[in-house]
């Protein structure tokens, strides 16, 4: 009740579509630009200071016909930087190049029968809270505090799929997959309780 959260945001995307290009059966490149400014007042400033978020992303997408395959690839890349204010008090600014990209391709076994196999590899750059937070968390009733010291996180990706439409109309799909993480961000309890006023009370624990 006493506590007000802003957040002022603005995004924006913009992309061009290409069909056939050379060799290329069809492509796009695209950029994404975003501007954010999120604060907590009352109460809510115990929890998290005023941080500013901007970023700018370029993608491209291609996909061409390799012998039998049809092979599709992305590949974006991303300059993130966020300003915020963590628990040691001194405004921070934090720049990140997060890149992530995938390739995949389907091959045609019959007619009605389709398999596909993708690799990916998606980077994530910490989010503001996860770097910013100082203090108690009222939903989950937890003193949370944010590590300006994270890097990015990545997620290595591999999927199997396969794909059996016959001409009765009927369709059967199944994948599997599996991922790993590497720089993995979670909150990670400490083992320690204390109150709003970092007395111990609450669960605590620190973004890792």
């Amino acid at each position: 009740v006493l506590s007000t959260f802003n957040n002022k945001e603005w995004d924006g995307r913009a992309e061009a579509v290409f069909g056939q290009l050379g060799v290329l059966s069809a492509a796009a490149v695209g950029l994404q630009v975003q501007d954010r400014k999120f604060e907590g007042l009352g109460e809510a400033a115990d929890y998290l200071l005023p941080t500013h978020t901007q970023s700018t992303a370029g993608f491209v997408f291609v996909e061409a016909p390799v012998g039998g395959l049809h092979v599709q690839g992305a590949l974006r890349i991303e300059g993130s930087r966020i300003s915020g204010t963590p628990a040691l008090g001194v405004s921070t600014r934090l720049d990140f190049t997060p890149v992530s990209v995938s390739v995949g391709a389907t091959y045609d076994l019959t007619d009605s029968i389709r398999l596909g196999l993708t690799a990916s590899s998606a980077a994530r750059a910490p989010g503001q809270t996860e770097l910013f937070a100082i203090g108690p968390h009222d939903g989950p009733q937890t003193f949370e505090t944010g590590n300006p010291t994270l890097g990015i996180e990545r997620a290595n990706s591999l999927e199997a799929t396969a794909r059996y439409h016959p001409d009765s109309g009927m369709k059967v799909e199944a994948s599997v997959w599996a991922s790993q993480f590497d720089g993995y961000i979670y909150g990670a309890l400490t083992g320690r309780t204390c109150d709003e006023l970092g007395i111990l009370v609450w669960q605590d624990f620190m973004f890792a």
